[in-house]
């Protein structure tokens, strides 16, 4: 199997958005901060995110949105994803003649991603791909139900069409991940559109020039960040 290919492949077949009745919804951060960061919610951060270790697949929605969402306000969050033991696994995958032992490598790098960055999307369908070729189905079916999870989140904050309907995201690289788990590829051309980005796509049968990203979290984080720095000069 072609390793280049295995690296990139999304392997979102297996991926069913779950078509909830109810409207698409942008996520609340103030009601979401408050709700994971207080020990006696039923959103507690850590409650969900044991839930999500586990793939617990019957997570409700509001669930899945209070732990995607309020991952941001965690330690471990940072806006643009984690390039630790990035660059480690590329050039497991960029080696010639992917065998067994490589898997096992890239796989060991995988869950060092995963231990800084929980919700790296890319690695985590990496890692699927992975478990896939090893034959390991009961680690694919845990990974896969934990990406689902996330992208059940995210889905359900926004179309994308419009700048008032984008779907918002915690961290810069997840917009491409879900430009083409929606089938899309990206066009070359990003800009800042008041607190969204616009990405523009690939001619496509959809007839859609480009989707939009709200990307407030990141804001958010870096503000955060400058403030406590401001905090400790003084």
């Amino acid at each position: 199997m072609n390793s280049k290919l295995l690296f990139l492949t999304i392997s979102l077949v297996n991926f069913v958005f779950s078509g909830y009745s109810q409207k698409l919804q942008a996520p609340n951060y103030d009601e979401i901060e408050k709700n994971c960061s207080h020990p006696n919610s039923f959103y507690h951060f850590d409650k969900l995110f044991k839930k999500y270790q586990d793939g617990d697949s019957a997570m409700s929605i509001e669930e899945k949105r209070h732990l995607y969402y309020g991952f941001q306000f965690t330690d471990k969050y940072s806006p643009y994803g984690s390039g630790k033991f990035s660059d480690s696994l590329r050039k497991v995958f960029d080696q010639e003649g992917f065998t067994d032992a490589h898997a096992i490598l890239a796989i060991r790098y995988c869950d060092s991603i995963l231990d800084n960055d929980p919700f790296d999307l890319k690695t985590l369908n990496t890692a699927i791909n992975l478990y896939n070729k090893q034959g390991n189905l009961e680690r694919k079916a845990l990974t896969q139900t934990k990406l689902n999870i996330l992208l059940d989140a995210i889905l359900s904050s926004g179309d994308g069409l419009t700048d008032n309907t984008a779907i918002y995201i915690i961290a810069v690289p997840h917009e491409y991940f879900i430009i083409k788990v929606l089938g899309f590829k990206a066009g070359g051309m990003q800009r800042l559109i008041g607190k969204n980005d616009y990405l523009k796509l690939e001619e496509n049968n959809d007839k859609i020039a480009g989707l939009y990203f709200d990307v407030t979290a990141s804001f958010g984080s870096m503000s955060r960040m400058f403030g406590d720095k401001k905090k400790k000069k003084k």
